[in-house]
């Protein structure tokens, strides 16, 4: 089982590449998680975004919202509560200025960052090639 800080420092990752590719789009950015999933008949349509944030949970819908309300606890992303009676929601997705400086100064190879990076989000940079090569490929604005 991955840690949530692990799942948590792909998240902010993705969020940075996001937020760079796409500023204006991030107040549109979310996740909604359903409180019971057997009283809907119909399967979550997800766009790509959200998709890719449940490829870094593998699937595991407890991991990322806990991973997600990590991010926001330490700090390093912002959201805003979007929960209604039948699903729990997050959108509004922004890094804090926490957060981009920590992946700016991994990014920069600042030695200070990128050992505060590992810790906040326990895993080193360096084993970023075992995650899965898709992950990797939807990091590329981030040069680690």
């Amino acid at each position: 089982m991955r840690k949530i800080t692990e799942i948590a420092g792909g998240i902010a990752l993705l969020v940075y590449r996001q937020q760079r590719l796409t500023p204006n789009d991030m107040d549109f950015m979310g996740f909604r998680f359903r409180y019971d999933e057997s009283q809907w008949t119909d399967k979550p349509v997800y766009d790509k975004f959200q998709q890719s944030l449940l490829d870094i949970a593998k699937d595991n819908l407890a991991d990322l919202q806990n991973a997600l309300d990590y991010l926001n606890d330490v700090g390093v992303m912002t959201f805003t509560d979007d929960s209604d009676n039948a699903q729990r929601g997050y959108r509004k997705f922004h890094l804090t200025a926490k957060g981009i400086h920590l992946i700016e100064g991994v990014e920069n190879k600042l030695p200070e960052t990128k050992k505060q990076f590992n810790i906040t989000f326990n895993f080193n940079l360096e084993s970023l090639a075992k995650i899965e090569p898709t992950l990797k490929a939807q990091f590329g604005l981030v040069n680690l």
